[in-house]
């Protein structure tokens, strides 16, 4: 937007969000999107992706309370990711949350900072999740849970559920979030 011209080799586009750098590509919503970036690759535009880049992640140390939190509320993430889907679906989901919960290590930190690798860019988060670790910044409270949510729900495959995870999340009494469950039109019968 400084209506200057670049070289291609100049322009740098990253597929990660809430990165900064100078001289950043935008295009914007587009369907073949991965053909646009491989074109952008051949004018000679630097491609940023999750191999690029460096994470600068302070003071990590393994948390056990997100893991337990979510395998504990096992059947109703099943629930909501199997979107009323018969039994046999509901019962593979319930099994392959529980390996993806079980194959991740969950990570309190300091501070999380990802750095491309050739210093042109960078971005601090509160979460990032890469290659089953998930990193979030603090402590887990329930004034802290809401910047979790969004990652969380992409990690577990139920996309624009942070409303629901919120309840699971915060909620002790089991019966308080089946009542909740059932309240939003969830078919709870089948669960434990």
């Amino acid at each position: 937007t400084d209506d200057e011209f670049y070289s291609p080799s100049e322009l740098n586009y990253t597929t990660l969000d809430g990165f900064t750098s100078n001289h950043q590509v935008y295009i914007g919503k587009i369907e073949e999107k991965q053909k646009f970036i491989e074109l952008l690759k051949l004018f000679g535009v630097k491609i940023y992706t999750e191999e690029n880049i460096e994470e600068q992640i302070v003071g990590a140390k393994i948390d056990t309370q997100i893991q337990s939190r979510l395998l504990s509320a096992l059947p109703i993430l099943a629930l909501i990711a199997s979107d009323g889907k018969d039994h046999a679906y509901f019962t593979t989901k319930c099994n392959d949350l529980k390996e993806l919960i079980e194959n991740n290590t969950f990570y309190s930190c300091d501070s999380i900072r990802l750095v491309f690798r050739d210093a042109t860019g960078e971005a601090e988060r509160q979460t990032y999740a890469t290659k089953g670790h998930f990193y979030y910044t603090g402590k887990l409270t329930a004034s802290k849970i809401e910047p979790l949510l969004y990652p969380l729900c992409s990690l577990l495959g139920i996309k624009r559920k942070e409303r629901e995870l919120f309840v699971i999340m915060v909620e002790n009494d089991y019966d308080a979030i089946l009542d909740f469950f059932r309240e939003k039109g969830y078919r709870c019968i089948k669960l434990p």
